[in-house]
């Protein structure tokens, strides 16, 4: 859980921060507006729960990828469709609360409980779900949000204690208003954050492709690697067939002296080269590899290299027989 640990480092930005800010004022003016008797607050409402429910999907979002720190609120977090399935974050969230609310009033105070305890336990993975795959369906299979759960492990754990903790700061709001509105709004955005960073840290339990992560930034600079090294060889096989074998050699070692000065490198291009149809490059460079091992102390390597070369000799003796 180290890349847990690490990604909660950046709890506190400056982007939550005004969004918070802004939509604590608009709760202000709604509860001053309904006191008051002004109508008009239903659409501040709507706006509210349009700011609030789009940018805690893009935060749980931003996270789950593999991304630094907290995206920045724009333009674009409002007026971008693929980002109103945050509405249906606000949607799930609103049934528990008013299946909760709709129980107390009935008076099964018990139910109410149950109720409540299960929606909060449900959220975090269809959050979950939705941030990844952008799938609604798959937000509202029970099935796909519980193997959702059980592969965040115990990350899912959090996610249950930021919801509990956001439940809490819902009824402080609710019971004394004012000032409470804000660490209600920010603890929104704090649950999304913490969702987004148990789903990157169980990545591979999950199987989500997280493009900004330690392997899969590791995985592109490789691809690059060998494209580089094909490339090399591709090059030296075009001096080989044309009779300049010592060219072939001295581009190959051109490239490994000035890029790429690895015992893994000059093993990949030993096995490329005893691919070619005249072995003598291969040989030669099979000991170069060799001398390269004995004097870097590789001698498991070193082994295997003159059993290679041994091998491309008898292969030689053979076909010239």
């Amino acid at each position: 859980m180290e890349s847990l640990r690490s990604g909660l480092a950046g709890l506190v930005s400056l982007s939550p921060l005004v969004v918070t800010l802004i939509v604590g004022v608009l709760l202000g003016v709604v509860e001053f507006g309904l006191f008051i008797g002004l109508p008009i607050v239903v659409f501040v409402v709507i706006y509210i729960v349009w700011i609030t429910s789009n940018y805690f999907l893009e935060i749980a979002e931003f996270r789950a990828l593999g991304n630094e720190g907290w995206p920045t609120f724009s333009l674009e977090t409002l007026a971008g469709g693929r980002s109103q399935l945050g509405l249906i974050c606000f949607a799930l969230a609103l049934a528990v609360a008013g299946g909760y609310a709709a129980l107390r009033y009935s008076g099964r105070d018990t139910a109410a409980w149950i109720w409540l305890g299960a929606g909060l336990a449900y959220l975090p993975g269809a959050v979950a779900l939705l941030a990844v795959t952008r799938q609604l369906f798959a937000a509202l299979n029970p099935v796909r949000v519980l193997a959702a759960a059980a592969g965040m492990g115990p990350g899912y754990l959090y996610s249950l204690l930021g919801a509990a903790g956001f439940a809490v700061l819902l009824e402080l709001a609710q019971a004394r208003g004012g000032l409470w509105y804000f660490p209600l709004v920010y603890g929104v955005f704090l649950e999304a954050y913490l969702i987004g960073s148990v789903v990157y840290a169980r990545r591979r339990a999950l199987g989500v492709s997280t493009p900004r992560s330690p392997e899969a930034r590791a995985e592109r600079a490789q691809a690059g690697t060998v494209a580089t090294r094909k490339s090399i060889v591709t090059h030296a096989y075009g001096f080989a067939a044309h009779g300049n074998k010592a060219g072939a050699l001295r581009h190959v070692e051109r490239y490994l002296a000035q890029d790429e000065d690895t015992l893994e490198a000059r093993l990949w291009m030993l096995n490329e080269t005893a691919r070619w149809e005249d072995s003598d490059v291969a040989l030669e460079f099979g000991k170069r590899v060799f001398d390269y091992c004995e004097q870097h102390g590789f001698a498991e390597e070193a082994a295997r290299v003159r059993t290679k070369c041994d091998h491309l000799m008898a292969h030689r003796r053979t076909m010239s027989s």
